[in-house]
């Protein structure tokens, strides 16, 4: 297993997964650095050998292995050989372009890893890989949101958020290059004039109704958006000071603001309140750009634009209403959307098939879980 960065959702989640499982006579879990993440009361992370992806040792248990798992890519991604099984984990669809303008990415595998069947396929095709290489069986992040939290952790996540808290979670446009390259989808949001507007719906969150209002940045985002009065930005130290991972934390909160990230098609597991906030909505669609026509056609509540419509969105959130559940409920059948816990477990019955018909991929019936 291979994830970027190492604390990556959907690596941790499937390596803990196995090694709870304990069906696998070795699992081996390459990363860049120290693993830093929860081991949980069972600390299952004894029951993982951890390699450095940069050293001999690591390319040998690559190339013995029979099943590779990656979220980026790995040793460059080459076709895998008849009788191994590799299995693009990815980090989420959704529906902006998989395929960056300025470059491509297509790393070789014998399958990929769906959270909907709508955007699975489409990203399977911007991968260059068919439609029925996509299993749809929801990314392994998703498992975390029923994952127990201690009494201690709870107790840390208040002190940190509050007892209730809405997250922002934008996508980045401006890319920082961890461990890729340098490029741009867009402005950076904090060059635009919203900031002002966001700030004051965060504060009037707090003050009117006693909610917090928190953004996570994106792991690639140059935007940390620390500052910003009334914002609380979290970043993957304070995750890891209580212990937490960061879909524990997304599971914990009350409604979710994003854009044109993948996050929300995984938040439709836990049926709360989303909204879409994409104050450059035309200039994202002229630069990076999305793979549906119209992306307000398929959007799991409000799409706004303005700072400033956060204000009912929030107030709903505060008194426990939520008018847009029968669109969400309607869109996890439109775009064939996962809505249970569990993608880990049933990601590794779609290994044992592709397993056991050589490195195959099934036929897609048997394959959405």
């Amino acid at each position: 297993m291979y994830g970027w960065p190492d604390h990556e959702g959907n690596g941790v989640a499937l390596v803990r997964f196995l090694a709870r499982h304990g069906g696998e006579r070795r699992v081996v879990w390459l990363t860049n650095g120290a693993v830093r993440v929860p081991g949980g009361p069972d600390r299952w992370i004894d029951r993982v050998r951890v390699l450095p992806k940069r050293s001999i040792r690591g390319l040998w248990a690559y190339l013995r292995s029979d099943v590779v798992c990656f979220t980026h890519g790995l040793y460059g991604s080459p076709q895998p050989e008849r009788g191994r099984v590799f299995i693009n984990l990815w980090h989420g669809d959704g529906p902006k372009r998989t395929e960056n303008p300025r470059f491509a990415a297509r790393p070789g595998a014998t399958a990929i890893v769906g959270q909907t069947r709508l955007w699975g396929e489409k990203k399977a095709a911007e991968l260059g890989m068919p439609a029925s290489s996509v299993l749809v069986v929801g990314n392994p992040r998703i498992d975390d949101f029923a994952e127990p939290m201690t009494a201690e952790q709870r107790s840390g996540l208040a002190e940190l958020l509050g007892p209730r808290f809405i997250l922002w979670m934008p996508t980045y446009r401006d890319s920082n290059g961890a461990g890729f390259r340098n490029w741009s989808d867009g402005r950076r949001l904090s060059e635009t004039d919203q900031m002002a507007a966001l700030a004051e719906q965060a504060r009037s969150a707090a003050a009117v109704h006693g909610i917090t209002v928190a953004v996570k940045p994106h792991p690639m985002d140059r935007d940390v958006y620390a500052g910003v009065p009334g914002l609380l930005s979290i970043d993957d130290e304070a995750l890891h000071r209580l212990g937490l991972s960061l879909y524990q934390v997304i599971g914990a909160s009350e409604a979710l603001i994003t854009d044109y990230s993948s996050v929300w098609t995984d938040y439709l597991v836990v049926d709360r309140p989303v909204l879409l906030l994409c104050p450059d909505y035309e200039e994202y669609a002229a630069t990076r750009g999305f793979n549906v026509p119209d992306l307000r056609a398929v959007a799991p509540g409000p799409l706004v634009e303005d700072p400033a419509a956060l204000e009912a969105f929030i107030a709903d959130v505060a008194a426990g209403r939520d008018p847009f559940r029968a669109r969400r409920l309607a869109l996890v059948e439109e775009i064939g959307a996962v809505q249970e816990p569990g993608a880990s477990a049933r990601l590794w019955e779609a290994v044992t098939r592709l397993r056991a018909g050589g490195g195959r991929p099934a036929p897609v019936e048997e394959r959405t879980g």
